[in-house]
């Protein structure tokens, strides 16, 4: 039982960044490594991700992959995701000052 629990453990600590957020939606998980970057402002994320995907080599890398084009696509969707919140905010601070 005792490998049982670890997995579980495991599985709980990499969903716990997930877990943590208030707002209900899909998210994309990308594990880098060992750091822990669940604090990471999600713009600078979303550049981060943006500037990974415009190298030639990680996007044919992806591209060859099964799963190359759906990843690729929602990063897509998670960026343009969160560039629309951002707009949103911005609209209700315009909305509340009025």
């Amino acid at each position: 039982k005792q490998p049982a629990a670890q997995g579980l453990l495991r599985a709980l600590q990499q969903h716990f960044a997930v877990a943590q957020q208030d707002q209900d939606g899909s998210y994309v998980v990308i594990k880098v490594g060992e750091e822990n970057i669940a604090d990471l402002d999600p713009d600078v994320a979303a550049r981060i991700v943006a500037d990974l995907l415009t190298r030639k080599d990680v996007a044919q890398h992806l591209k060859s992959k099964e799963l190359g084009s759906e990843l690729i696509s929602s990063l897509r969707i998670a960026m343009r995701l969160q560039e629309l919140l951002v707009a949103v905010a911005e609209l209700r601070g315009c909305a509340s000052s009025l």
